[in-house]
């Protein structure tokens, strides 16, 4: 007896190529979420450190001293308010974290990176991201009443 011959016997293996790209989407979709969930989360650590560093370093600011002195002489304040800053930013901070500081008048700004590596986007050929943010602070004069 003799068998016949299908289309379908000469299709064998056509599914592989499919499976594959299926994947390969799936992957992508699934990295964007996983990574893209960790940078969010990173973005948010580096935010709240930096606003609490430049918040430290206005606490270390004395208006009074501000209001009536030269530039010149502020010097040792301004190092106080950034050494201030700059611990708190090295306590609070993702790790790998970089910050900047400085004193404009009697505000504190600071700006901060970091860079978070990807766990599955590297599979479709992204390896990472970097974070940036930024924050300012003033003292406040509170008066007493």
């Amino acid at each position: 007896m003799k068998r016949e011959h299908s289309n379908l016997d000469f299709e064998s293996g056509q599914s592989f190529p499919l499976v594959m790209a299926v994947l390969m989407i799936v992957l992508a979709i699934g990295g964007l979420v996983l990574d893209g969930s960790r940078a969010f989360l990173i973005r948010r650590q580096l935010q709240n450190a930096l606003d609490a560093a430049v918040l430290a370093g206005a606490g270390h600011v004395d208006l009074e001293k501000f209001k009536g002195s030269i530039e010149n002489n502020l010097e040792p304040e301004r190092l106080a308010a950034v050494s201030a800053a700059e611990r708190i930013f090295t306590v609070n901070a993702p790790t790998g974290s970089r910050a900047w500081f400085q004193v404009q008048g009697a505000r504190v700004e600071g700006a901060a990176v970091c860079t978070v590596s990807f766990v599955l986007l590297p599979l479709v050929g992204l390896s990472g991201y970097e974070v940036h943010v930024r924050a300012s602070a003033s003292p406040v004069l509170i008066s007493g009443g």
